[in-house]
């Protein structure tokens, strides 16, 4: 079904996204800690739109950290961001280990550090956090297609007749059709 087209909802495909699986495709955890990466962001034409620069530590733990530090800019305004976010790494499978990141948001005070594999900046907002906190949509729930609606109905239909079939095999006659009398 979907959400109503004129929902307000930022699209995950509006956000820049960082990803824990491009890091770890990347080898970003096997190079030498605190030395500085940088994330390009391209557009379809190849044309730089967003850089991050990130540090990679480690915690007392010793799970990895990445410190991200970029200008965020609205207009003429210009502010420096720097903040910590924390990875964890957690079993998957018999013998590999999977990591995520903690969600570095905070909603009404509380820390979000929700595990998540993609952190999302959207548009005008400052710091990278995940999808519920920043409640971001997909554009697939957005949109509103009648061939899944006549599918259903379709469906929903040979159910109901398959239902009748076997309640009049039963004896229960056509107890789902209205008579007239109360």
């Amino acid at each position: 079904m979907g959400r109503l087209p004129w929902s307000h909802r930022v699209m995950v495909e509006d956000c820049l996204v960082f990803s824990m699986d491009t890091l770890n495709r990347d080898g970003v955890f096997s190079r030498l800690l605190d030395s500085l990466i940088t994330c390009v962001w391209r557009d379809s034409s190849g044309e730089e739109i967003a850089s991050v620069g990130y540090w990679i530590g480690r915690n007392d733990s010793g799970d990895f950290t990445l410190r991200f530090s970029y200008t965020v800019s609205f207009g003429e305004e210009s502010t420096p961001v720097s903040y910590t976010v924390e990875t964890v790494t957690a079993p998957c499978g018999f013998v590999r280990f999977k990591r995520w990141f903690l969600c570095p948001l905070a909603i009404y005070g509380v820390p979000c550090r929700r595990r998540v594999s993609k952190l999302y900046l959207p548009p005008r907002a400052r710091y990278f956090g995940c999808r519920q906190c920043y409640n971001l949509t997909y554009r697939s729930q957005k949109e509103h297609s009648k061939a899944q609606d006549a599918f259903r109905r379709r469906i929903d239909a040979e159910i109901m007749r398959k239902m009748m079939r076997r309640a009049r095999r039963m004896g229960l006659g056509d107890m789902w059709r209205r008579s007239g009398k109360p």
